[in-house]
């Protein structure tokens, strides 16, 4: 939990304190945040934290873990937006809402769900007519698929797909909560270096784009994910990239070049390997 994330949490138990609850205790495990008593009855709540974007919308994602928790206690569950940064809650907004309001602003994208929504009712913001709106049916059945896709997943599978959703999800980071995420100290040094190079750089996607551009390769994204470095790597033969990327690395063994429908892909799991990436993109 970042720092922004726990001090949005404090407010919003601040927040429901004034609204009437009591008993209200952080928790921020098994599909929601909070937990507060009112009238005797128990309530979960689950906290969104967003900044306010172009047009005003509140937008991030929902996990599927807190959606089957939420249809599953309607009667229960809340889920609360909220904006702001300092420790005064009266300089924070709140939002409070039962679960079939929420899921208003929810819509499947990626196999991870996300929500927009504008404080006038008038301008929320339309979804794209590629997403499939949240609805209680979808929920079950995309937990039900997922107990199904996790039992057929090795561990190290499972990571790389998460990391992978990750890399294309705004998430509103910087290179420095990033650095503070990873489990490597060689990626710690690497951001530094591609920074102190001027590679473009997009920390809401974890990521660096170094262009190449010649007759095998045109560009590769470098992502930080948690616990290696994921090459992305677009190229314009396939036959002659990943022969050119085996002789590169022919000095690690460990590495597995995979074919992917942009090109190719790789993981950079420690120093050697990384010294390699450096010297071949000259970072």
């Amino acid at each position: 939990m970042t720092n922004s994330d726990a001090n949005a949490k404090k407010m919003c138990k601040k927040f429901l304190e004034r609204e009437g609850f009591v008993n209200v205790a952080i928790k921020g495990s098994d599909g929601y945040d909070i937990e507060g008593f009112k009238d005797g009855k128990k309530y979960y709540f689950e906290v969104k934290s967003s900044s306010r974007r172009k047009n005003d919308v509140y937008s991030g994602t929902v996990m599927l873990t807190e959606l089957y928790k939420a249809i599953e206690n309607k009667e229960n569950y809340r889920f609360i937006i909220c904006r702001g940064q300092s420790n005064d809650i009266d300089k924070w907004t709140f939002e409070l809402f039962e679960v079939d309001e929420f899921m208003e602003f929810c819509a499947l994208t990626t196999p991870i769900l996300r929500y927009g929504y504008h404080p006038n009712p008038n301008k929320q913001p339309k979804f794209n007519v590629k997403t499939k709106k949240a609805n209680d049916e979808l929920i079950r059945l995309m937990w039900s698929e997922y107990g199904k896709w996790k039992e057929e997943q090795n561990e190290e599978e499972l990571e790389e797909i998460i990391e992978e959703m990750d890399s294309i999800i705004n998430l509103n980071k910087s290179w420095a909560d990033i650095k503070d995420n990873l489990t490597y100290d060689f990626g710690r040094k690497a951001i530094d270096e591609l920074l102190n190079k001027g590679v473009n750089d997009e920390p809401d996607h974890r990521r660096f784009t170094k262009s190449i551009n010649n007759d095998i390769f045109s560009y590769i994204y470098i992502v930080f994910a948690h616990k290696h470095i994921h090459l992305h790597i677009n190229v314009k033969n396939t036959t002659k990239a990943k022969a050119e990327l085996d002789k590169i690395f022919q000095a690690c063994k460990e590495i597995e070049i995979k074919e992917i429908s942009s090109g190719l892909s790789l993981n950079i799991k420690d120093e050697k390997e990384y010294g390699i990436l450096k010297k071949w993109l000259n970072i």
